[in-house]
């Protein structure tokens, strides 16, 4: 993947989802998923080549040059179809950086532009765990796990998303109420 042989990757991508291992498997499905719906897409393969290179950057501790590069595809292919990837590794790689509130910035970008992107959900997720945890805006967590209940409502993070909302509930009773709320 990282020195841009797609289709070799997405083969052995393609066998690690049948992983036991929870973890290898979810992550070789995102990287499959990855690359199979932004290489055939395109003539050219630079633009996920770039990403590819900027994932390798990120890996490498390298954020500063990982973030030029993101930037940079952006710049080139303002409209391919890894736009919201690049936002969410962004958002990534600034979390990581202890940078909450501008990866919080990358993810209301997602929540607004790309809400039924393939990393909607996600986005929406990660989001509401920075207001909760990092950033101490709890009663807007709360208003972002119940969107996550009534918009992505077949997620994976759903679980979570009901048990954080029915905390936050308690918390802040009568504030983001809706019709219906008594049940999540």
């Amino acid at each position: 993947y990282y020195m841009g042989n797609f289709s070799w990757a997405k083969a052995q991508l393609d066998i690690l989802k049948g992983s036991t291992s929870k973890f290898t498997a979810n992550d070789a499905m995102e990287l499959s998923m990855l690359i199979g719906n932004n290489l055939n897409l395109d003539t050219t393969a630079v633009p996920l080549q770039m990403f590819a290179r900027a994932d390798l950057l990120f890996f490498r501790k390298k954020d500063s040059l990982a973030l030029v590069t993101l930037d940079s595809i952006a710049e080139m292919f303002p409209y391919h179809t890894l736009i919201d990837n690049i936002l969410f590794r962004k958002a990534k790689i600034e979390i990581d950086r202890n940078n909450y509130k501008e990866g919080a910035e990358y993810l209301e970008q997602i929540r607004s532009e790309y809400s039924f992107g393939l990393l909607a959900d996600e986005a929406l997720y990660l989001l509401a765990e920075l207001y909760n945890y990092k950033l101490g805006l709890k009663e807007k967590a709360k208003e972002l796990y119940l969107e996550m209940l009534t918009v992505h409502p077949g997620s994976v993070f759903i679980e979570e998303s009901r048990e954080k909302y029915r905390e936050l509930r308690e918390l802040f009773p009568g504030k983001t109420e809706t019709p219906g709320d008594d049940l999540f």
